[in-house]
């Protein structure tokens, strides 16, 4: 049987009050996790989690290690491939947060003020419509001057395409022609297509 290996309890305090994790200190001393949290209990300190590890390890970095750590993992997200059921679980993250830009928070609260029925930032597959009239199937897309950017217009025709293909029609408004007149009659022809939407699936009601 292998001698048991030696813990320098200097050391490991020194690692431990600096924040690393068992699992790190482990790698280091090249022994398993158990010993070290029994070394860690012998010499009276409290176990840790890996969160609350994580949490001390957060607080004493400086302002530059924190940046240079959000940048790699930044990068690593760019470098994977998102798969569909990523796409819409962000998607669905979306949605619940709900999250506006002040443009659309007032064309919202206008069009529900005229009776439609809104919801922000439905989503819909992996993308999410700015302002989605569901019984209407009519889906409002709220657009700035980065939507003319070629990245941004490619995901744009994308998305048209997705919910075109799906039965809804889109219309697009901009600071320019999203003034109250266009508004009243975007909700005039919500209201009206979501009526005959109704009556063709309950023809009998």
């Amino acid at each position: 049987m292998a001698p048991k290996k030696l813990i320098n309890s200097t050391r490991l305090k020194s690692l431990y009050n600096r924040g690393e994790s068992v699992l790190a200190i482990s790698r280091q001393m090249e022994v398993s996790r158990n010993v070290i949290v029994n070394a860690i209990r012998e010499l009276g300190l409290p176990v840790r989690t890996g969160s609350e590890a994580m949490k001390l390890r957060m607080a004493r970095l400086t302002p530059e290690e924190r940046q240079e750590l959000s940048r790699a993992a930044h990068n690593a997200v760019r470098g994977m491939k998102r798969t569909d059921i990523d796409r819409e679980t962000r998607a669905k993250g979306v949605q619940a947060k709900g999250k506006l830009s002040e443009p659309e928070k007032k064309i919202c609260r206008f069009l529900r003020s005229l009776g439609v029925e809104i919801t922000p930032l439905m989503a819909v597959g992996r993308y999410n419509i700015d302002l989605a009239c569901a019984p209407a199937r009519i889906a409002i897309e709220v657009h700035g001057s980065w939507h003319t950017q070629e990245r941004k217009a490619l995901q744009d025709a994308r998305k048209l395409e997705m919910l075109s293909s799906n039965g809804w029609l889109i219309t697009y408004l901009t600071k320019d022609n999203a003034d109250t007149t266009a508004l009243r009659a975007i909700a005039a022809f919500c209201l009206e297509r979501a009526k005959l939407r109704a009556e063709l699936t309950h023809p009998h009601q």
